[in-house]
């Protein structure tokens, strides 16, 4: 009996050394995104930008990819949506909302291309990256053809006035300055004064139509008009993106 009981109890301790104890497995730690860290300024804020190449700016990026509704084309609507947005410290972008809406899908559209974004170079603070908040104001503008038998409709919208005047090359000083160093006198002419000249600045550029006001003084006149027939081409006005005629009015100084 007792050789049974040595057996089994020798049974029980082999039984026993032969378990292994098995530790749990640690918990394996989740990949986390790469931090897109910007080249920051030792000192102040560094804003967020663009990861996405061939764009100068958020206004270039947002103009040449937002998709414009059909629905918001057809009823000629126009006008901006603010998008307000969050880039968190790895250059994602949140919280991408537009804050009014022009309708027929324009706010929809505004916060696509805002996200399409996503993801940029964080922003940093004093040489750390840091959560930042923006605004941005997503425009939607329809290009109108351009005709010459619209030009009519035109005038009646802006009323004749275009959206850009006509300029002369170098601006008011480089023009004063034409005028002086070219205007002729009659060697006998003691008078000074202001000839008021009027001028039609054609889609090319040139002057043509040029005469006076208000006539006053023959040879007066006669040099102002001399004068402004010699000078170069202006750069002409501008309606909806494209040269159109237009009106100057020149003064010309009679100095001695």
């Amino acid at each position: 009996m007792k050789s049974f009981k040595h057996i089994g109890f020798a049974l029980l301790l082999l039984s026993a050394g032969c378990k292994v104890t098995q530790k749990p497995q640690a918990e394996q730690p989740k990949p986390q995104p790469a931090i897109v860290k910007p080249v920051l300024n030792p000192v102040g804020i560094t804003k967020p930008g663009l990861l996405n190449p061939g764009y100068s700016s958020m206004a270039d990026y947002i103009q040449k990819n937002v998709v414009y509704p059909d629905q918001a084309k057809k009823n000629n609507i126009q006008g901006t949506v603010l998008v307000s947005a969050t880039i968190d410290t790895m250059g994602v972008l949140t919280g991408v909302k537009a804050e009014n809406d022009l309708g027929y899908g324009t706010a929809a559209a505004a916060e696509k291309v805002v996200q399409s974004m996503s993801p940029m170079t964080p922003a940093g603070n004093n040489g750390k990256v840091v959560r930042f908040h923006l605004k941005v104001p997503v425009n939607f503008t329809l290009n109108k053809a351009f005709t010459n038998d619209s030009e009519e409709k035109l005038d009646k919208i802006y009323g004749q006035i275009p959206d850009v005047g006509a300029q002369y090359p170098g601006g008011a000083t480089e023009q004063e300055k034409f005028i002086q160093a070219n205007i002729k006198l009659p060697p006998s002419m003691q008078t000074e004064g202001t000839v008021v000249v009027t001028a039609d600045v054609e889609i090319s550029g040139a002057l043509t139509h040029v005469r006076v006001i208000k006539p006053g003084i023959p040879d007066l006149d006669a040099a102002a008009i001399q004068v402004v027939k010699a000078m170069p081409k202006w750069t002409p006005a501008q309606t909806l993106g494209h040269a159109v005629q237009s009106q100057v009015v020149i003064m010309v100084d009679m100095k001695r």
